[in-house]
């Protein structure tokens, strides 16, 4: 009865989460962009926002195959998975095997960025709860979780890293389930691994770190209770097994590892966090202040806590000075990890994650303190995951989490004005961000390819491909997105892992049949003003576009 009575009391601090995260996306992004129809916004906004609303549309009209993931209409003749379109794996899979139902133009993007906001309050309130019994307090912290900064700043910019409830999830499937058995533990993170990759494989190291620290607390607990750990190791293991496995074989689902592509970026050591990151608002904040970085790409490893938890962090901190002060005598670490092994876990699990996010090159503003080499073998790994700096994001929760749980026990006198001060304050520091997100997305955006000018459109009426022999990337999307429109195909793309040497490849390909007097009917080529001179290709009519040319063949 108790355990159904905690499900019960979890099943409605998690839909009182969703109802203030839903209230605080509509807040901050209106109603305007859940339209399915309404796509402007998409179109006018970062590139990497378009690529992502671009590969789905590439993904709805390629016919199906297996591996499930794949698109042929990107980079023709070659095949790349929607995984490396970050268009949200799982949510483009559902939506093409609805595609029959919808209209011409659709787009899920505001759908899920209202989802993952809802699911930020839920899991954020589920979690808090586990700690914090009072209600007031678990509501006023989980707008520190649903309105965080990071999220904030990937949403409709990197918007699948924007699912940072995936880290809360993981959390609380430590925290919160820790009486089921080990088969419902198996399930759920084998449950949890194929979801990283369905949403974004960035997530995988997060909560695979956090599982490894369950998997350690449970096996801490046995042999402190001196009681044999075989059986906890065996499961442990399990667990470890079904999340890779599930992981992996959902990659492969999707086509990850289909056609050569490689999961190795390059660039590990430049896309860090840097130490200066809980404080340094990169201009976000109401402050507008932004402390310098050693790289410019450290913006990747954003985790400012804002006005509101920095609040919490100095007053935390004065308090523990304080005590520490008054009661000179202290359990020795080995006692202490004895009697609170989960506070010691979580501080090394925080700690891990910021050394992952930092290193190898360990730096505070524009100061390298250290750079560590990494032998061959390890870099290609390494880059795998080479924009390392967003690790910090399960830093920054566990910080958060730590802070409303150390004002809950140790502030009980002044927890009322703390709490509502620093909620205040947060909303401050928020309030500019908010603002400049409401003028953009509750304006009416509108998109107009160059291909729609009455002049170009005639000419490509009818084709079937573009073939790029330009390498300017805002050309690129833009004939991706009328390809997309006109059901037609694209020769290049811009895909999150690159496969520049087969497209250079195919495209010399393309030049020697021009070159032959075999230019394609049914093709439109775009080549940069500079990148072809007046005689070249004589069996080509040409077209100029600004600082393009745009060609097709003589009829």
């Amino acid at each position: 009865m108790e355990r159904e009575n905690r499900k019960k009391e979890q099943a409605a601090f998690f839909l009182t989460g969703c109802l203030i995260g839903i209230l605080c996306f509509v807040a901050t992004y209106g109603f305007k962009i859940l339209s399915f129809t309404y796509d402007g916004w998409l179109l006018k906004g970062d590139l990497d926002l378009m690529q992502h609303y671009i590969g789905w549309g590439h993904y709805r009209n390629s016919p199906w195959t297996f591996p499930v993931g794949l698109i042929s209409t990107l980079s023709m003749p070659y095949k790349m998975s929607v995984i490396y379109t970050d268009s949200v794996p799982a949510v483009a899979l559902l939506f093409k095997i609805l595609s029959p139902l919808l209209p011409e133009t659709f787009q899920y993007f505001g759908l899920y960025g209202c989802f993952c906001f809802a699911m930020q309050g839920g899991f954020s309130m589920v979690l808090l709860h586990r700690f914090i019994e009072k209600r007031w307090v678990v509501v006023l912290a989980s707008f520190f979780f649903v309105l965080s900064f990071p999220v904030l700043q990937r949403m409709y910019y990197h918007t699948a890293l924007a699912s940072q409830w995936v880290i809360l999830l993981s959390l609380c499937a430590w925290f919160c389930c820790e009486n089921d058995s080990s088969i419902r533990r198996c399930v759920r993170w084998g449950l949890i691994g194929a979801l990283c990759v369905s949403i974004h494989s960035y997530f995988l190291p997060m909560s695979g770190g956090i599982l490894l620290f369950s998997v350690l607390e449970r096996i801490l607990k046995k042999k402190n209770a001196n009681e044999p750990v075989k059986s906890e190791v065996i499961a442990g293991l399990l667990q470890i097994l079904s999340f890779c496995a599930a992981g992996l074989l959902t990659l492969w689902i999707f086509g990850a590892f289909y056609g050569g592509a490689s999961a190795i970026g390059g660039g590990i050591g430049t896309f860090e966090s840097n130490l200066n990151t809980f404080y340094n608002p990169l201009g976000h904040g109401i402050t507008g202040l932004s402390f310098p970085l050693y790289y410019d790409f450290q913006y990747e490893g954003f985790g400012y806590l804002g006005l509101g938890g920095l609040f919490l962090v100095l007053v935390l901190a004065g308090a523990v000075i304080r005590n520490r002060l008054k009661n000179k005598e202290s359990a020795g670490i080995r006692t202490y990890l004895k009697d609170h092994p989960r506070q010691v876990l979580i501080f090394l699990l925080a700690l891990l994650f910021v050394m992952l996010s930092t290193l190898p090159n360990l730096t505070f503003n524009d100061v390298r303190l250290i750079a560590i080499p990494l032998p061959g073998r390890i870099r290609d790994f390494a880059d795998i995951f080479r924009s390392n700096g967003r690790m910090i994001w399960v830093a920054d929760y566990l910080i958060l989490l730590a802070l409303f749980v150390c004002v809950d026990r140790m502030m009980k006198k002044q927890q009322l004005f703390l709490m509502i001060f620093a909620f205040f304050l947060q909303i401050l520091d928020l309030s500019g961000e908010i603002r400049q997100k409401q003028a953009y997305f509750n304006t009416e955006q509108v998109y107009t390819s160059v291909f729609e000018d009455p002049a170009v459109l005639p000419v490509i009426a009818l084709k079937q491909e573009f073939i790029l022999m330009d390498e300017d990337t805002a050309l690129m999307m833009d004939a991706a997105y009328f390809a997309m429109k006109h059901r037609m195909w694209t020769s290049r793309f811009y895909y999150a892992r690159n496969i520049d040497a087969k497209v250079e490849e195919q495209k010399e390909k393309y030049r020697q049949e021009l070159l032959d007097g075999n230019a394609r009917e049914d093709a439109v080529y775009l080549f940069d003003k500079d990148g072809i001179g007046s005689g070249e290709y004589p069996e080509l009519i040409r077209y100029e576009m600004g600082d393009h040319v745009l060609c097709v063949r003589k009829k």
